[in-house]
Parts: C-alpha cells; structure tokens; sequence
C-alpha cells in the first residue's frame, strides 16, 4: 500500500498465488484503493502452512512449536457448529451413504469445522491485535470475509468480541430473484 511495487513484484513478493490461491482480480480494485489512499491492509487469515499443521494435529493436544502459531481457539459455540454442520450437509443432501460413508463425512466435517474454526480464530485475533497496536490505535477496520465467516454475528464477530468489546457491523449482499 505504499506503492512501492508493481502489481507482479507485489505478487511475486506476496506470493499471492501459494499464499491465497484466489483470483487477484477479484482484489485488485480494494488493494488499488488503500494503495491510493495509504490505507493499512492486513491478511487475517493464516497461512496454508498452520492450516496443514492444524489439520494434521487434529483434535488432540498441538505440539509445543505449533501452539505459539495458533490463537485462543474456542470450540464451544453450538450455534456455529449447527450452522457449519448445515452449510457442510447441504452438500450432500439427498445422497445415500453407507456407515463408512456417513464415517468418513463426519471426519471430513470435523476437519471442515476446525479449520473454519482456526481460520475464524485468526482473523479476529490479528484484526484485534492490530487495533490495539500502535499501528490500529483509534483506527476503524473493514474487514472482507465471506460471508458464512459472519453471517448471524458468529464466527469472527463472536470471536473479535471474546478478545474486545466493540461494536461493529456487518454488511452482507443479498441476492434478489425476481420472477420474469
């Protein structure tokens, strides 16, 4: 955001593509913004790297070098895990499956769900570290997420709220159909 790179040294340096994997172009004109107008942008979402390491440790205890890599993670909220089970059977709604099948989906979902739950996690405490850092001090942040990350105040919000009291609010696009 200081314009200090072209968009490919950005991408090279960024390693947008390993680091993201989504389409620039769906970011450019956000990035092209805050660059003009010297706008801090942070990543809140952590790395491909943690996710595999998370993933991998499953829901047992994380080992002693992982554990200064992931935030306070809170697995309790039923409301979440009702609307990510939800979200995760309407995938396969109307399909069949065997009990190895219907065994392997629920291992698929509890990777889903702590992965979401880790992504959840990060974002809101990076996005409450920086507004209490130097940096973010009397700073307001927009924060682009998708929209099942915040939808019904769970997910980030609830989880920016556990670390700081603030208000916030959401904006979500709704698609209309209009009938012809």
């Amino acid at each position: 955001t200081r314009g200090e790179l072209s968009e490919l040294e950005f991408l090279r340096e960024s390693k947008w593509y390993d680091s993201w994997g989504a389409d620039f172009g769906l970011y450019r004109g956000i990035l092209t913004f805050a660059r003009d107008r010297r706008l801090d942008v942070r990543a809140l979402n952590p790395s491909k790297e943690v996710q595999k390491q998370f993933a991998l440790a499953g829901s047992g205890p994380l080992p002693p070098e992982m554990a200064g890599k992931i935030p306070e993670t809170d697995f309790s909220d039923p409301f979440q895990r009702a609307l990510l089970e939800a979200i995760f059977k309407g995938h396969s709604a109307g399909k069949k499956s065997s009990a190895a099948e219907a065994g392997a989906l629920a291992k698929m979902f509890d990777s889903f769900y702590r992965t979401q739950i880790l992504w959840e996690e990060s974002m809101a405490s990076r996005l409450v570290d920086y507004l209490k850092s130097p940096a973010g001090d009397g700073k307001k942040m927009v924060v682009i997420a998708g929209g099942f990350h915040v939808r019904h105040g769970l997910g980030v919000p609830r989880k920016a709220l556990r670390r700081a009291a603030w208000p916030y609010v959401i904006v979500l696009p709704t698609e209309l159909s209009i009938p012809e």
